[in-house]
């Protein structure tokens, strides 16, 4: 039952694959990632690259299916020409885990179309200080932590909005969570969302309306929410794991706490509360960051060029 629908999808893939015959095949993340190199390979495509998107390593799954996934991922390996990554911790994580080579592995930041964000305004009126944390209600992603820095923070800024956008298999947990700590009225919990960013049909993207993201996951590849916030100014109080780090200077373009501590992130998001000059200071150097160094111009330029060192 769980065999046969693996089979017909990489048997779709095949067809597909030998139908086109394309010089490259590129895929993404861990189960498209994993069929479509086989079948690939096996049409005869000449050259594969893979891009992860992080990894479930770790943080996701416990011991035996970590090491399942490890053991799957070194197999794919054989069928894979390059590795793009995101993040230079990617990239230790993929060799320090035996599943690919250093000399195999590119690292290409994440980037955004940055000149739309350039024309959205923020609020410069708007008197309520809002926290928000954006992802999937998922026990990787940590809103239960958020929850609870929330009602922590809540005790010495009473007047505070809490935003939990997105959706999941935890969202009645977490309201019942707020529910109990008592701060059900200041915690609003969104749903999904498609206007959180440029590029939706709406004209205010809800990012430009928070004043604090928090990322408080237990495993993340980038984090590229937060570089969609810091366009806007937002800084971000995030936790120290994956490729966060790489975007997240702590006290610099934001606050890092140790995954899984929620009154570490309470103490983020305080600091941030208590200086607004360093919040903002914090967010502008962020943004500078961000539009330096995260173009999608960029990305696809170094891609490009990996696609021509492939070919040769």
């Amino acid at each position: 039952m769980f065999i046969r629908p693996i089979l017909e999808k990489r048997l779709r893939l095949y067809f597909l694959f030998l139908k086109h015959g394309f010089d490259i095949a590129h895929t993404h993340t861990a189960k498209a990632g994993f069929l479509g190199r086989i079948a690939a390979r096996f049409a005869g495509v000449p050259m594969i690259a893979h891009t992860p998107h992080g990894h479930n390593f770790y943080g996701y799954f416990g011991r035996v299916a970590s090491w399942l996934v490890v053991w799957l991922e070194r197999f794919a390996d054989c069928f894979t020409d390059k590795f793009i990554v995101l993040t230079q911790l990617e990239k230790k994580d993929l060799v320090a885990y035996g599943v690919s080579r250093e000399d195999k592995i590119a690292v290409v930041p994440s980037g955004l179309e940055l000149e739309e964000y350039v024309k959205v305004e923020k609020d410069a009126d708007r008197k309520e200080l809002v926290v928000a944390m954006v992802g999937r209600l998922e026990p990787v992603k940590g809103p239960g932590y958020f929850v609870e820095a929330a009602g922590v923070v809540l005790k010495e800024f009473p007047d505070v909005r809490f935003l939990l956008v997105g959706d999941g298999a935890l969202k009645e947990r977490l309201k019942n969570q707020a529910e109990g700590l008592a701060i059900k009225d200041r915690v609003v919990f969104l749903g999904w969302r498609d206007d959180v960013t440029v590029g939706a049909r709406h004209a205010v993207p809800l990012l430009s309306g928070i004043d604090i993201l928090a990322l408080p996951s237990l495993n993340e590849a980038v984090g590229r929410i937060i570089l969609e916030a810091a366009c806007f100014g937002v800084p971000a109080v995030a936790s120290r794991t994956g490729g966060v780090p790489e975007i997240v200077r702590d006290g610099s373009t934001g606050i890092l706490v140790e995954p899984g501590n929620p009154a570490e992130l309470a103490k983020g998001i305080m600091l941030l509360l208590r200086d607004k000059e360093k919040r903002l200071n914090i967010g502008q150097a962020a943004r500078e960051l961000v539009m330096g160094s995260f173009s999608a111009e960029n990305m696809v330029k170094q891609i490009e060029g990996l696609y021509e060192v492939m070919g040769h």
